[in-house]
């Protein structure tokens, strides 16, 4: 899977209004997470920024000259699919932040049996758990990637021709927003959905071929959290040292917190999402 994510490019008018600037700054700006590293810190400052960019769009929306759209048909149409885009986008982050959710859970159970040095069967019950709610989120981040990319198709696939400028920067801003929003959110799930994942059976969380080489690198390794917990969890549980329990903790907690503070970005991005949208419904209703 990849590293990072990359924004879909939907080009803008060549010349942009005035009044679009901001949001395009903001766009910009958005465009310099594809170069940071895959880690918790980026997907959480993603999500930051994103919530930015839908307060600088609310702001445009509310300016009485992008208004106009209502009184133009080709636009209506364009706003109707931005809408139905919107929907599908609402459905990806509440779906992605209930597995954030999910993850807090597991992995709090995980931290609970590490801690207290259950035996051995209780954390391999624990561990199992949290191997098939793996798995099964891994399946479910999949069908929710194919149903954002078929969102980009749509949007790319309607030209926008004989329009008045402003009114289509501002199309072609949130079209572009929306855009950067999939990247985004396809950025979270495959945070949330490692290829790295545990295995059900014994007590091996990682492939072989992994776990003996990356420990001895981890530092290099470039794992995000869930990797990291792979590997502390594989080593503490089967070497048994004190330090290594604690090790696991550590990267639990860690775990832990930073699936809340991805949590609360994809909340902070979900309720921006439908103040946008009511935005345009007003719009429509004029």
């Amino acid at each position: 899977m990849a590293t990072k994510y990359h924004a879909r490019s939907i080009s803008l008018p060549s010349k942009s209004h005035p009044s679009t600037v901001k949001v395009e700054e903001e766009l910009r700006k958005m465009k310099t997470w594809e170069s940071c590293s895959f880690s918790s810190s980026s997907v959480c400052g993603a999500l930051l920024g994103l919530q930015d960019l839908y307060d600088s769009i609310d702001e445009l929306l509310k300016m009485g000259s992008t208004h106009q759209i209502s009184s133009c048909p080709q636009l209506k149409q364009l706003v109707d699919e931005l809408l139905d885009g919107s929907v599908r986008l609402l459905d990806v982050c509440s779906l992605a932040k209930d597995m954030a959710f999910q993850t807090q859970q597991h992995v709090g159970a995980l931290y609970s049996a590490v801690r207290r040095r259950k035996r051995d069967s209780a954390i391999k019950t624990t561990i199992a758990a949290y191997a098939c709610y793996r798995k099964k989120m891994m399946k479910e981040a999949k069908k929710l990637m194919i149903s954002m990319k078929k969102m980009n198709e749509k949007f790319n696939s309607t030209q926008m021709t004989n329009l008045d400028n402003h009114l289509s920067s501002v199309i072609g801003a949130m079209r572009q927003a929306y855009s950067i929003n999939s990247s985004i959110l396809e950025s979270v799930l495959l945070y949330l959905t490692p290829l790295t994942k545990p295995k059900a059976r014994g007590w091996s969380l990682v492939s072989k071929g992994v776990h003996n080489g990356a420990i001895a690198c981890e530092s290099k390794s470039g794992l995000n959290e869930f990797e990291s917990v792979d590997l502390a969890l594989s080593s503490a549980v089967e070497e048994k040292e004190v330090e290594k329990l604690h090790m696991a903790q550590r990267r639990l907690e860690s775990l832990e917190m930073a699936a809340r503070e991805i949590e609360s970005g994809l909340d902070g991005v979900f309720r921006r999402s439908i103040k946008t949208r009511a935005s345009l419904l007003n719009i429509l209703s004029q």
